[in-house]
């Protein structure tokens, strides 16, 4: 039996924005819908570019960059087309599109914004992209802070506030939420104020230095996040955030994939608690990590992308079929490298 997703919720969701305020389902929605290439179709703060919908993107000369080329692919599209036909989705303005990738910068960062309404905005934050310098950013936040991402993140919101002078929802899925709930902690207080919720889906956490020195306790009650049952992405780093547990028809890491999170009467379905094998995992990660000091963080991500990029790939699709292997190689070298520097300190 095919359990109801995102995709489904848009293709039986007829409701206007007027008739429906934002829901957290939307937020995952137009969080996931931030995956697609704007590049040369929506305009950003210095190009500007004919007003551009949600249903003007249906045209067959952008099909072919419009969709990245990963995994999700064809649910990406069935997605846009649901959304392109729904009187709830296809009328959506779509402004300030911003894409960055710097190898040297080791940053990775998108976002667009979606007019609601008169009154409000949603400002979607890309998650990981396919590319190799997105994921060693991602694990680059286990002992930078902040990261490249999250300061253009933060830069983000702040030109928009400028731009538009109504409310504000951010929201992101995985790397992406991490920067919506980072921005909204770190803005001056004024556009705080404008800021009535944010989403994190499946996002990473942060560390205490990061909460401490940011305003967190000011966004903290509009904050929301929701996890798969057996969530790992989301549970990495320290965790501030109170979430939900969302029902998943996959099973482990596949579960961080939002197409497979079930979705019942317009809500997500939601679980009492994180499956035994995510919380035992997690105490298992956060106990590696707090054994590691912020320089081995350091080595451990750059022999691990090292290895990764020797054949010079630079996304995850251009990785010989040997990584997993290497990967392996990698760990066993990291394992070793930890244990001799041990034995070199008794």
């Amino acid at each position: 039996m095919v359990k109801n997703n995102i995709i489904t919720y848009v293709e039986n969701e007829f409701r206007t924005f007027a008739d429906l305020p934002l829901t957290e389902v939307d937020s995952l929605v137009l969080s996931q819908f931030s995956y697609l290439q704007f590049d040369g179709i929506v305009g950003g703060f210095e190009v500007e570019y004919r007003s551009v919908t949600v249903k003007d993107l249906f045209r067959a000369e952008y099909f072919r960059d419009l969709f990245p080329n990963n995994n999700s692919k064809e649910d990406n599209r069935d997605l846009f087309y649901a959304m392109a036909a729904s009187p709830r989705f296809r009328d959506l303005k779509l402004k300030y599109y911003v894409n960055e990738t710097d190898e040297e910068m080791e940053k990775q960062f998108s976002a667009v914004t979606i007019v609601l309404d008169e009154e409000s905005v949603f400002l979607a934050f890309r998650g990981t992209d396919s590319t190799l310098v997105g994921w060693k950013e991602d694990f680059n936040m286990a002992y930078i802070s902040p990261v490249p991402a999250q300061i253009s993140a933060r830069g983000y919101v702040e030109r928009v506030a400028a731009e538009w002078s109504g409310d504000l929802f951010l929201g992101g899925h995985s790397k992406g939420g991490n920067l919506a709930v980072y921005s909204a902690m770190t803005v001056r207080e004024t556009i705080q104020n404008r800021i009535l919720a944010v989403y994190s889906h499946d996002g990473p956490g942060f560390n205490e230095a990061v909460i401490a020195a940011s305003h967190y306790e000011n966004i903290v009650d509009r904050v929301h996040k929701s996890l798969p049952q057996s969530s790992i992405v989301g549970m990495l780093l320290e965790q501030q955030e109170e979430y939900k547990v969302v029902e998943s028809r996959t099973i482990g890491i596949l579960q961080h994939n939002p197409f497979s999170w079930i979705v019942e009467n317009g809500s997500f379905h939601e679980l009492e608690h994180l499956t035994k094998g995510a919380q035992k995992i997690d105490g298992a990660l956060e106990k590696w990590l707090s054994g590691m000091s912020k320089e081995e963080r350091g080595e451990f991500v750059e022999t691990l992308f090292s290895i990764l990029s020797a054949g010079e790939a630079t996304t995850l699709s251009e990785l010989n079929e040997n990584w997993r292997s290497e990967m392996f190689s990698m760990l066993r070298a990291m394992m070793e490298l930890r244990s001799d520097k041990k034995n070199s300190k008794k």
